[in-house]
């Protein structure tokens, strides 16, 4: 957190940014708004998340001011962390922590008179689709007491895809409100309906979107580190044999993937032509390892660093990482995935963020997919 300033202090600060931050929304995604809108109350701002700069998207839609929930590591970086911290004075959330202290601070903020926005999915879309809202979402929007806006963006997706740690050329189609719901609506509807009611409003098929509106995301490096993500060959099926560069990905079988300006892939008999047939794929590959016994996954020259506020990193351990289907080891550390509180990527996959033993930590190597280590947590845990 930032040092104690008043409310008032940031609303000036807020406004101050907002000019910049919507010279940035119409010159680099073509976003504009002519009549921005405004609440006179306190709102929790439910968004899908699809790129880095969502939130200066969305403080061009909104008017009236608001704080933010912001990864941890977006106070780590010089400039913009600095603002976030001490300017709009965002709420850090470490990525793969406990979240009741988060939702504390959420709440407290709300009830004494502020709007608050968060992604719900906390982290980018994977593969085109809108993440599953959690039911402690539908928790988070009863205990506010307050109203609830669900904010749909749309066309971020090809901008800046889960592997991309910066974003390309192209347009986004949309950021618009989708629902207001008052809180005598909230209070009244049992949890699982307003967690579908939530799924319902931020959901988006970028591929569905793209098909309609047909957006140029024309780049010269669209595939770039793909292979920090996307690491299994849709032809030999071999793991972390593939080298990315510019639009086109080679396996060391001589397989190539390449991908046009509307984001669609094309390769030799590819059995599909989308990310998340890709992501697919890969989940069934990884399924069939985690059939066996021993060594699934390794990597050299890994590093684990304890994170602490402001994303300063405490090195560990330099050394082998290797996953069996219970867990993963590296140095003298072992980590059961029955352990883990959570978890993701960061930097396009080069970085597995997760918490254990209240603590929280990262798995780092520069260009490796250390996403594969997140993906068997998630999906073999």
């Amino acid at each position: 957190m930032s040092k104690k300033r008043t409310d008032e202090y940031y609303k000036k600060q807020f406004h101050k940014y907002q000019k910049i931050f919507r010279l940035v929304a119409g010159k680099k995604f073509g976003i504009n708004f002519s009549k921005p809108i405004s609440f006179d109350e306190p709102v929790l701002i439910l968004s899908n998340h699809t790129t880095d700069w969502d939130f200066i998207i969305l403080s061009s839609l909104i008017q009236s001011h608001f704080y933010v929930v912001c990864e941890e590591h977006v106070f780590g970086m010089k400039v913009i962390g600095n603002i976030n911290k001490n300017k709009l004075n965002s709420i850090p959330i470490f990525k793969g922590s406990n979240k009741a202290p988060h939702v504390l601070e959420i709440v407290r903020r709300l009830r004494q008179g502020n709007s608050v926005l968060l992604f719900p999915e906390g982290t980018l879309s994977h593969n085109g689709l809108t993440g599953n809202i959690d039911i402690s979402i539908a928790k988070l929007m009863k205990i506010s007491k307050c109203k609830v806006v669900t904010v749909r963006l749309k066309g971020g997706f090809f901008l800046q895809p889960r592997f991309r740690t910066k974003t390309g050329k192209g347009k986004m189609i949309s950021a618009e409100v989708v629902n207001v719901y008052d809180k005598e609506t909230i209070q009244n509807l049992p949890l699982t309906s307003l967690q579908d009611m939530v799924n319902d409003d931020l959901y988006v098929d970028a591929y569905k979107e793209q098909e309609i509106f047909k957006i140029k995301y024309g780049s010269k490096n669209m595939l770039e580190g793909v292979e920090r993500y996307y690491n299994v060959c849709p032809k030999c099926h071999k793991i972390d044999t593939l080298t990315s560069k510019n639009n086109t990905v080679t396996c060391s079988c001589g397989y190539k993937i390449s991908i046009d300006e509307y984001g669609l892939l094309h390769g030799e008999n590819l059995a599909f032509n989308t990310f998340l047939g890709w992501e697919d794929l890969m989940k069934k590959v990884y399924a069939e390892k985690f059939l066996s016994d021993g060594i699934i996954f390794k990597d050299f020259d890994v590093s684990l660093n304890e994170i602490s506020l402001g994303y300063k990193k405490k090195k560990i351990v330099t050394g082998l990482l290797f996953c069996d289907r219970f867990g993963f080891t590296i140095g003298d550390k072992r980590f059961e995935y029955s352990s883990l509180d959570g978890g993701d990527i960061l930097f396009g996959g080069s970085s597995f963020v997760f918490g254990a033993d209240g603590k929280n930590y990262e798995l780092f190597k520069e260009n490796s997919c250390m996403n594969k280590y997140c993906l068997s947590y998630k999906n073999f845990a």
